[in-house]
């Protein structure tokens, strides 16, 4: 799936495109330098930038994150099952970087649940983050719920890394805050997964704010903990 700004199947998507007639008109520079994988190795995922250059003269480029998911059979190998991301500004030269394994690793399940109680916990764990969010605010939920290395990722801003850092740039108050989420799935260890679907937020007088989302979970000593929130409106 990517997001064109909702889910769509991204094979079915691309078969609709007329074929190009000539060289594609941009050129696509991106590179991976922080992820995770399931103990099990069938779910993992990885972020970084991305550098988006025009082939005509005297255009700007365009830069951004990447954040794709991505999902392990035997038939296969790896294959993305999702792909999200959002533009940023960023003067950072993409290469090198190293890449890293993100700090937070969670904990597999001795006995794991069958994928049909996984997908259930993994909703519940997105209801119980809107919920708290409406009851307490972003900044309060993000307290309760997320890893202490989250990443959180917004249109027009660079990534935001850490729960301290991402608490200072939230709002403390009170909203309506609501995630439908159209998928999840987890790793068959039950240490890793995610989700993804629509959110609204109103708050403060505002109008409604609706968009797209994508997050992922990790099982810590306290039950799933939000690792990353990609959102575009």
């Amino acid at each position: 799936m990517w997001f064109t700004p909702g889910p769509e199947n991204t094979i079915e998507a691309i078969r609709r495109q007329p074929a190009p007639a000539g060289p594609q008109a941009r050129t696509l520079d991106w590179e991976p330098v922080i992820g995770d994988i399931a103990a099990s190795g069938d779910l993992g995922y990885t972020t970084g930038p991305y550098v988006s250059m025009s082939r005509a003269a005297d255009a700007p480029p365009r830069t951004g994150w990447f954040f794709s998911v991505w999902r392990w059979r035997r038939d296969t190998r790896w294959k993305v099952a999702a792909d999200f991301g959002i533009e940023a500004p960023s003067t950072v030269a993409s290469r090198p970087r190293t890449f890293s394994r993100s700090e937070v690793r969670a904990g597999k399940l001795r006995v794991p649940p069958g994928p049909k109680t996984l997908e259930e916990e993994l909703r519940a764990a997105d209801t119980g983050f809107a919920s708290a969010a409406s009851d307490r605010g972003l900044q309060s939920a993000y307290r309760a719920l997320a890893t202490s290395d989250i990443l959180v990722f917004r249109s027009g801003v660079a990534p935001v890394g850490g729960r301290i850092a991402v608490e200072s740039v939230m709002p403390s108050a009170p909203l309506r805050f609501t995630l439908q989420p159209t998928h999840a799935e987890a790793s068959q260890a039950g240490d890793l997964g995610f989700t993804y679907g629509a959110y609204t937020e109103a708050a403060g007088g505002r109008p409604e704010v609706r968009g797209y989302y994508l997050h992922v979970w990790k099982r810590l000593a306290g039950g799933w903990r939000l690792a990353a929130d990609v959102a575009n409106q």
